[in-house]
């Protein structure tokens, strides 16, 4: 591994959600779906790791692919009713990296309601409501139309393919202005739902928020006046950004990663012919730049940043300062490039991380779209691991660590020649140092820590970092990697993970959901306001008071 009451906008009297997918759609033609399907059923096989074991076994699976099937014969079907039924089949793996990437064109129930939570360890609360209905801001989430909320959790986590209960509540909180959210667990539909929210007391109360049309969701958002939960604006950072901020006497480094991306992992795409680099580039573009994308492909990824360059250039300020202690913000970082990491935690802790048991295992399925993906032909692929593996086969990576080798100025040098950085020459010029090592490193994340925004902060804690704040929404013990594939006839888009990773024993109680060293109490939260950035706030506290 190191390799938003009762306010309603004017003339909305009745709930809009009787359109379907469905009837918005002509049927497919049935070969057609029966050969994409067919195929769909191929890559799933050939490529993801075990498909079958959360199906309850290989005959179990078969026989959902027979009813599946069975589904495209026996009724018309339009490409959204497909689209819904293979991620139906999916959402079962529990696989945050295999999923169907093709939107359905309408969602089943349309609509929209004015219902804004954020996730704390213990449930949800409403972080922004109508001025009308301030006095529930920060009160838990406990039912709507009675029922309970646990059941729109659920309903979230079979919807979403989570894999821990962190995920779902993430997944729950990010699509809480979605009528469909709640229409999943309701028995029936009106024009307004019946929010039950309590206190810290658990003392009870009720209010009403109104169903938006979604052709009015916006007016409903610009015409209404909203008080939301405080936000300590100290943390306002973008991708890559980091400042000191001062904390009872004491410098605290703060460093905002919203993206495992940066130049290297661009290079590395273009360099390669990685299929879908652009669209990887275009996504960090339109969330991470404050410039519109250059046509050339070159100076585009010329102009971003670099991930080790930037990570550099904070321990050096650090050092320079003399602060003792960094925190690094994860929350809310879907993930992107692990191999990219891997500098910078050898800038923080020089051959002491290269000597590290990382206790990591990682089993790779070796697939004719996993080898479309590296561009490589399995010859190529066996000359370059040195192994003789036919499709179908997999590969086992273990990173059990070098304990302390005769030999570490040569695995140092193998590892800085081999890593995906912008800082090759500065590793080298270490020796073995690190290039700053704080006293202390703290690893903020949240229920949407995905991939390898996780297994970032999963590697500076085996490295003695303390992990704050919620679960990340991946399991250690799970599968991983995005394989991404095409169905020629529907044009419906997927991915579908190539990789099981073992990070703790199965029996151990985090295997699932990694939960943090230091976890907050809702008297905590409260404390702070429910601040928007109470971890932080909160950990700040800690630190100035040791």
């Amino acid at each position: 591994m190191k390799k938003l009451t009762t306010a309603i906008v004017a003339g909305i009297a009745a709930l809009c959600l009787a359109t379907t997918a469905a009837a918005q759609q002509a049927a497919e033609q049935r070969d057609s779906l029966l050969a994409d399907f067919d195929l769909f059923i191929e890559y799933v096989e050939a490529t993801h790791p075990d498909p079958y074991t959360p199906l309850g076994g290989r005959p179990f699976f078969a026989l959902e692919c027979q009813r599946m099937r069975g589904q495209i014969l026996s009724q018309p079907m339009t490409k959204d009713q497909f689209i819904e039924m293979l991620s139906g089949m999916l959402s079962k793996l529990h696989d945050g990296h295999t999923w169907i990437r093709t939107a359905v064109s309408k969602p089943e129930v349309e609509g929209r309601v004015g219902i804004y939570l954020r996730a704390i360890p213990d449930g949800v609360i409403f972080n922004t409501l109508p001025k009308s209905q301030q006095q529930y801001l920060g009160m838990r989430l406990k039912a709507v139309d009675g029922v309970p909320v646990e059941k729109f959790i659920d309903a979230a986590e079979a919807r979403y393919s989570c894999e821990n209960r962190s995920s779902a509540l993430a997944k729950l909180c990010n699509t809480s202005t979605y009528l469909s959210t709640y229409a999943r667990a309701l028995p029936h539909l009106r024009d307004s739902l019946t929010i039950t929210v309590s206190d810290m007391q658990d003392r009870e109360y009720a209010f009403s928020v109104p169903v938006i049309p979604q052709q009015q969701w916006q007016a409903y958002n610009s015409g209404t006046a909203f008080c939301f939960l405080p936000h300590d604006r100290r943390f306002d950072a973008g991708n890559l950004e980091y400042r000191t901020i001062e904390c009872g006497g004491k410098e605290v480094m703060y460093m905002r990663i919203a993206g495992i991306y940066g130049r290297e992992c661009f290079e590395y795409m273009y360099r390669n012919g990685m299929p879908g680099w652009q669209d990887n580039l275009s996504y960090f573009y339109n969330r991470f730049m404050s410039e519109p994308m250059p046509d050339d492909p070159e100076e585009a990824i010329r102009r971003t940043p670099a991930f080790s360059e930037q990570f550099a250039d904070m321990l050096t300020e650090m050092k320079r300062d003399g602060s003792e202690t960094l925190i690094i913000d994860l929350r809310g970082n879907g993930g992107g490039w692990t191999p990219i990491t891997l500098a910078t935690i050898y800038m923080l802790y020089g051959d002491d991380y290269l000597t590290a048991n990382m206790g990591t295992r990682t089993v790779r399925r070796v697939s004719p779209l996993y080898l479309e993906k590296i561009n490589s032909t399995l010859e190529q692929f066996n000359r370059s691991n040195g192994t003789a593996l036919r499709l179908g086969d997999y590969i086992l990576y273990d990173d059990a660590g070098d304990g302390s080798p005769s030999d570490i100025g040569q695995v140092r040098i193998r590892f800085i020649d081999n890593a995906m950085t912008a800082s090759r020459e500065l590793l080298h010029g270490l020796g073995g140092k690190p290039l700053y090592r704080p006293a202390q490193v703290y690893v903020v994340t949240d229920g949407n820590t995905f991939s390898a925004a996780f297994h970032y902060a999963f590697f500076l804690r085996r490295m003695g970092a303390k992990v704050v704040g919620l679960p990340s929404g991946q399991a250690p013990n799970t599968y991983m990697e995005q394989t991404l594939f095409t169905l020629p006839r529907t044009g419906v888009e997927g991915q579908i993970s190539n990789c099981l990773q073992l990070f703790l024993p199965a029996d151990d109680p985090r295997a699932k959901t990694f939960t943090p060293d230091i976890v907050f109490t809702p008297e905590e939260y409260a404390s702070c306001g429910w601040d928007d950035n109470a971890e932080l706030v909160l950990l700040l506290q800690r630190i100035a008071a040791e």
